[in-house]
């Protein structure tokens, strides 16, 4: 796991007033760079899956964001 990663699971735990607090203070690069975090927004399917693979499919509809995951 990477600091950035660290730092926004550190984020996640934090109780909701807090967490915003935090996030206030959060430079317009650093808001900027969370709301572009593919990790946080991701669903727990668009993430790839742990381990070694050759060939990961993707069945899903419309919307789902197959290419995003594909992309990322």
């Amino acid at each position: 796991m990477s600091r950035r990663s660290d730092r926004i699971a550190e984020l996640l735990k934090l109780e909701p007033e807090e967490r915003l607090a935090r996030l206030r203070k959060l430079s317009e690069a650093g808001k900027r760079e969370l709301r572009h975090h593919w990790r946080l927004w991701a669903a727990p399917a668009q993430v790839a899956p742990e381990g070694e693979w050759a060939c990961w499919t993707i069945l899903a509809g419309r919307g789902f964001g197959k290419t995003r995951a594909g992309a990322e």
